[in-house]
This record gives C-alpha cells, sequence and structure tokens, in this order.
C-alpha cells in the first residue's frame, strides 16, 4: 500500500487530492476486504502531530471485498479541504498553513510508509 499527491505542492487553501493505493505485490491472486471503513488517510506535523484524518468527519462504509489479480492495483482518491480535524469533529477547523506535513495511508489496520505534502 502507498500514499502520493497529485501534485508535488499546493498552495495554503487548496484542496489537495490524495491517493491511497493498495498492490496485491504477490504473485498469485489475493482476496482483500477494502470497504471504505478500513480505509484511512491521515495529516500529521513535524513533530509526529495528528491534524487531520478522512474518518473523522465524514465516516464511510462500503461493502467492498475483492479478488485483486497478482501485480493489480486499486486507486482510492480523497479531496482534503485543507483543513484540521479530530475524531469527535466538533472543535474549530482551521485551515492548515504553509509548511510540510506528513501523510500517511491505513487499510485494514495496514500502514503506508509515509509520503509528504507541502502547502505554500
Amino acid at each position: 500500500m502507498q500514499v502520493a499527491t497529485d501534485k508535488p505542492a499546493y498552495v495554503a487553501g487548496d484542496k489537495p487530492r490524495l491517493i491511497l493505493s493498495v498492490v496485491n505485490k504477490s504473485t498469485v491472486p489475493c482476496i482483500r476486504d477494502l470497504n471504505a471503513a478500513g480505509q484511512e488517510l491521515l495529516i500529521f506535523d513535524a513533530a509526529g502531530g495528528r491534524l487531520w484524518s478522512s474518518n473523522d468527519c465524514y465516516p464511510e462504509s462500503s461493502n467492498d471485498t475483492r479478488t485483486l489479480a497478482a501485480g493489480q492495483k486499486v486507486d482510492y482518491t480523497v479531496i482534503w479541504s485543507g483543513k484540521v480535524s479530530e475524531p469527535t469533529c466538533t472543535a474549530p477547523r482551521p485551515l492548515l498553513g504553509p509548511g510540510t506535513y506528513a501523510v500517511q495511508a491505513v487499510q485494514g489496520g495496514i500502514q503506508s510508509a509515509p509520503g509528504q505534502i507541502v502547502l505554500q
């Protein structure tokens, strides 16, 4: 699994496109539960503080168990508002300012290597 953005940098206030990719790296088909409730994209500050989660304010669920062929890749895209969030989604949600932030994907309890998102 991996996480990416559609551009190398964004202007603070943009709505970046975050992409969670699930890849069957084996040489045989595998069955994978790709339910939306098991997918999460997260943004962290440089110190590792959690700033945002795709599951905080708009949790989703779906029934998406499928067989992935050897080498098959499935992409899921989330448009991030550029705002912070927390699990109850009741705190103020200011826009993040310029900086370099870590972005990470989780799918079915498996975490991706961290990537980065740059706001200018």
